[in-house]
């Protein structure tokens, strides 16, 4: 009991203990799993543009890329660009936000790791890569910003916990995704919003962006709204006549960002998805319900059952989610305000309004929306969150003793 006392008072002996359960976790998730890695979600097209850039050549991902390229048929027809490809191609801007996006920068860093480990099984070396790159970016940022005075430092420790073990986290990181590495940027962006929020020190505003210069590279769409909304805020407590000057650009890019989305909404509606649901695409509040809910359920195991630890996770992420969206509710509803936000409610508030842009995105996409849930999360108290990680953590495991000493 002294020692996790000690721990709690001390962020490296809590990161470094936290790092070592994030990786049997990890070992956990080799041991279940079932598939070719880089075949799941996006990983065939991440892994082309990675090996394009890197030129790398290994031989067994360089077979598996040539193996599931598909040839041009002389019989298909010239493929389709879409409107709002050929607005973005009509300008430098335009094309700028086409070349960061179809980078997919988040999911470098893992993929180069990936391939300096030796090589596994069904490709599990790019997994654990991808789950190094994040946990140890993730750590370094937590245990710097934990040496700042101005952060509650128990919240910031819940956020950590969720950063790493709540479900949702778990089932992304299970698959090729750019969203962890878009998270840890994420992650430094909320924290030191809030940092030149209560002081507005000129190492702290650097700092701020720098982090949306990165954040601009691994997901430039969030990079856009948060700069808009971070310079907004710094000119309304500032009143200094730079962050108005530098509000006219921001709110132009903005504007750029929400008209091109604006556009693959109305493409969306006019595709399946849309059909599907014909007569309630038309009520924007009703669209954003449906929307956020099929992102909650997103990686739910709606076939084949729950026979691994990644359709676990799936199953219970939109569990842990709605349990933190009430308590946030609820406390947000009922907590006493002073006349400055606190940490958990200024991130909070911060994180709920961001997921709103789930709005404009592709539907049924658990990526999309979870990455703000671990800051919706900090209002929990620790007696509070103890339990429901501890038992996740013990369901995960007992998966993995079933699935591998039972079945064989």
């Amino acid at each position: 009991m002294r020692a996790l006392k000690y721990m709690g008072h001390n962020p490296r002996s809590f990161a470094i203990f936290s790092v070592i359960l994030y990786f049997v976790l990890v070992f956990g998730v080799t041991l279940s799993y079932q598939t070719n890695f880089l075949k799941e979600g996006d990983g065939l097209a991440y892994s082309a543009v990675a090996e394009d850039i890197f030129h790398l050549n290994l031989p067994r991902t360089r077979a598996l890329l040539d193996e599931n390229k598909a040839p041009p048929s002389a019989s298909d027809p010239p493929p389709s660009v879409p409107l709002n490809d050929r607005l973005r191609e009509s300008q430098p801007l335009s094309f700028a936000m086409k070349v960061l996006k179809d980078l997919n920068a988040g999911f470098l860093p893992g993929y180069l790791v990936g391939s300096a480990l030796p090589a596994m099984d069904n490709f599990l070396n790019y997994y654990i890569g991808q789950a190094i790159c994040y946990v140890v970016f993730l750590t370094l940022a937590y245990s710097a910003l934990a040496r700042v005075s101005e952060f509650d430092r128990e919240k910031l420790r819940v956020g950590y916990l969720f950063s790493l073990f709540a479900p949702y986290m778990v089932v992304i990181g299970a698959f090729p995704t750019k969203y962890l590495m878009v998270y840890v940027a994420l992650f430094l962006v909320m924290n030191l919003f809030y940092l030149c929020y209560c002081s507005l020190k000129l190492r702290n505003i650097v700092l701020l962006f720098l982090s949306l210069l990165l954040l601009l590279v691994v997901k430039f769409q969030m990079a856009i709204v948060l700069g808009a909304v971070t310079i907004l805020v710094l000119w309304i407590r500032s009143r200094k006549w730079i962050y108005g000057l530098a509000l006219v650009p921001c709110l132009f890019l903005v504007n750029s960002n929400v008209s091109y989305f604006y556009n693959l909404y109305i493409q969306q509606s006019e595709d399946g998805q849309g059909r599907k649901f014909e007569a309630l695409y038309n009520n924007y509040l009703i669209r954003l319900l449906i929307k956020y809910a099929m992102d909650m359920y997103g990686a739910f195991p709606w076939h084949g059952g729950i026979d691994s630890i990644v359709a676990l996770g799936g199953a219970l992420a939109p569990l842990v989610m709605l349990f933190q969206l009430a308590n946030f509710a609820f406390n947000s509803a009922f907590q006493k305000r002073g006349p400055e936000p606190k940490y958990d409610q200024f991130v909070g508030w911060v994180a709920a309004a961001m997921s709103l842009t789930v709005f404009f995105g592709k539907t049924g996409f658990l990526e999309y929306l979870a990455i703000y849930f671990p800051f919706i999360g900090i209002k929990l108290e620790k007696r509070k969150i103890i339990l429901p990680l501890i038992l996740s953590f013990a369901i995960y495991f007992s998966v993995i003793l079933v699935k591998v000493f039972w079945r064989g």
